[in-house]
């Protein structure tokens, strides 16, 4: 009886873990999937393809109506994205499509704790609970907002004027207590993300780090060039940006600001990007002989793959956890 019984176990272990244990050929590392946006007869839809290049499957199932902004649930087993303002889901096989709430035009992503929602809507940013039973309005730009490291906190930006000219306030709304923190003001802010351990953030040419306790900020002096693209590794504590001047990079920096290094030159140029869970590689779209097409690198430049071929592939880049 008891080897019965640890046959089956083993047996329904195998079963219910099958897909997670994938390897990629011979380095013994998961295949993880990625989800992006691709052109079909005109509109963009959402698919998901493996980092070895396999199983490419379309998510969205309205071919008549634009698919945008996939982001995956933070346990990996399902992809949401938008359509026609709607929100729809389907699991990474393509089997199991959902429609759960109208009224969404952008979404920024999932809290992995709580599976809180950061979207956009009629020109304003909200996070919902999972079950979109309710919403909470927060304050910022609803076309560029972002979780904290700890997930407590939403940052984006807002702008106004001074003095006859223009600014851009860099914020902080705490979601526990609903209190706002203007963190820095600059007359243009490109992009930014908040690490574990300081915000950092993008002016055309400039890379500032700012302690988000006394506001101080650190201009990182790297290599000149307009920065943006930024993306952060909490398995490594390192920083990926995109770096235009003389031609375009993709380099990599420290979580204390040092160690600026160029992985790779691109031929013309590069959309979204996303970086794996385990900061090990990198998934993103690079525009070479007049198109745009889905390629994965490894996180040290090394080994850049292209996995899609039909030249139509969007900006949106969303790799599973």
């Amino acid at each position: 009886m008891s080897r019965f019984l640890l046959y089956f176990f083993m047996v329904s272990f195998v079963a219910c873990t099958n897909g997670e244990s994938e390897k990629n050929g011979n380095n013994n590392v998961p295949i993880q999937r990625i989800a992006f946006t691709e052109l079909v007869n005109g509109y963009f839809q959402v698919f998901v393809i493996k980092d070895n290049g396999t199983q490419r499957i379309q998510l969205s199932s309205r071919n008549n109506a634009a698919a945008r902004y996939p982001i995956w649930t933070p346990d990996g087993n399902r992809v949401f994205f938008i359509q026609n303002d709607t929100l729809w889901s389907n699991n990474f096989n393509g089997n199991n499509v959902r429609i759960h709430k109208s009224e969404f035009q952008i979404l920024h992503g999932f809290n992995t704790t709580t599976w809180h929602i950061l979207f956009a809507n009629h020109d304003s940013l909200f996070v919902s609970d999972s079950s979109f039973t309710y919403r909470t309005h927060v304050m910022g730009d609803p076309n560029q907002a972002k979780w904290s490291s700890d997930e407590k906190s939403i940052i984006s930006i807002l702008r106004g004027s001074e003095n006859h000219s223009s600014i851009t306030y860099l914020i902080v709304t705490n979601l526990e207590n609903a209190q706002i923190d203007t963190i820095v003001k600059s007359q243009f802010i490109d992009d930014f993300l908040w690490t574990s351990s300081a915000i950092f953030y993008s002016t055309l040419d400039t890379l500032y780090r700012v302690e988000p306790l006394d506001k101080s900020k650190i201009n990182l002096n790297l290599i000149q060039g307009l920065k943006s693209g930024l993306i952060w590794s909490s398995s490594t504590d390192q920083i990926f940006y995109k770096n235009s001047y003389a031609s375009l990079t993709f380099r990599r920096i420290n979580g204390d600001g040092s160690g600026d290094t160029e992985l790779f030159t691109f031929m013309s140029g590069c959309g979204g990007s996303s970086i794996s869970s385990d900061g090990q590689s990198i998934g993103l779209t690079i525009y070479a002989s007049r198109s745009y097409n889905l390629f994965i690198v490894n996180s040290d430049g090394s080994n850049l793959v292209s996995l899609t071929t039909s030249g139509d592939v969007g900006f949106e880049v969303s790799l599973s956890p």
